[in-house]
């Protein structure tokens, strides 16, 4: 099997290595016989502009390989890679208070943009957010903050899971609206699973740290009913970290806290790539797992308050 280095530019910098029966070469003049074959301690791998061929054996014939220029190698057609503004690694955490204690944490990938007037990057896509029409997130955005009555905002920064190979799935995703170089507002857009509905929530920055209560108006897990409300405490990303808890409470108090913390990626290592690439099956998966768990301890199954339904 045919071997590739990769450095960190994946489409640019592969050097193709022959397998080790393609690393004895021989060399013949006219009229002479086979000189004896190189020891493959011996060879090197072909330079980005060399010509190399691999040897005939059996039933294989000579195959000429051209080193092609990194200028005119074509786009790749997919990738398991995306493109965003920031990179962020961080850890995520859940923690149910009663009636039943149970609390987890993972590792957690998401990436930040600046939204524009272009297109988004490879795995943000405008259909996937805040409706199912391919209009422009940004123009989204923008005529939500205004139905609100919100001064349209010139700088919206989106975090999210962007989609791998068109599976993505955001349980969460955070629009951070600025205005004249002050916060503006945060949109929540929140989806569940497997009803695959999503309510967005217009909360109004009061500085860079926003404090805010509102009434639950969405169902999210099997185990909450309806009754109860929100508190959510975020920090504004000025130095690119992020920073979100979010509690829910009932007439008794508090019953689950969940929240992450993110910073940028300075160096992408082998687990970042990895960990973006699984990143929509670790959520998905992620979810039913723990419902399954809280199921078989004896949590109560709360069924879809009527009063919540969408449509």
């Amino acid at each position: 099997m045919t071997r590739l280095i990769f450095s960190s530019r994946l489409t640019q910098n592969a050097v193709l290595i022959p397998p080790k029966c393609c690393q004895r070469t021989t060399t013949r003049t006219p009229n002479s016989a086979p000189s004896r074959p190189l020891h493959r301690r011996n060879w090197q791998p072909p330079t980005q502009d060399s010509v190399w061929s691999w040897p005939a054996h059996g039933r294989a014939t000579a195959f000429m390989k051209t080193a092609i220029p990194p200028a005119s190698r074509p786009p790749p057609r997919w990738t398991l890679a995306f493109v965003a503004d920031v990179r962020l690694n961080g850890r995520l955490f859940h923690r149910r208070l009663r009636p039943i204690g149970h609390s987890f944490g993972y590792p957690l990938w998401m990436a930040s943009h600046e939204l524009g007037a272009g297109d988004p990057p490879r795995g943000i896509r405008n259909r996937r957010h805040l409706d199912t029409s391919n209009r422009n997130l940004r123009d989204k955005v923008q005529a939500l903050a205004t139905a609100h009555g919100l001064p349209k905002p010139d700088s919206i920064t989106l975090l999210a899971q962007p989609s791998v190979l068109g599976i993505g799935f955001n349980p969460l995703s955070v629009f951070y609206l600025s205005h004249a170089g002050q916060p503006l507002a945060l949109l929540l857009e929140v989806r569940n699973t497997p009803w695959r509905e999503r309510e967005v929530y217009v909360i109004p920055a009061n500085g860079r740290t926003v404090r805010h209560r509102w009434q639950k108006t969405f169902h999210v897990s099997p185990f909450n009913p309806s009754g109860q409300s929100y508190d959510l405490h975020a920090r504004w990303p000025d130095d690119g970290r992020f920073a979100l808890d979010l509690s829910l409470r009932d007439d008794a108090g508090v019953l689950f806290r969940a929240g992450f913390r993110l910073a940028p990626l300075v160096q992408l290592r082998l687990v970042d790539r990895v960990g973006q690439a699984l990143m929509p099956l670790i959520t998905l998966g992620g979810i039913y797992y723990q419902a399954l768990r809280l199921w078989l301890r004896g949590l109560p199954f709360q069924p879809y308050p009527k009063e919540l339904k969408k449509g």
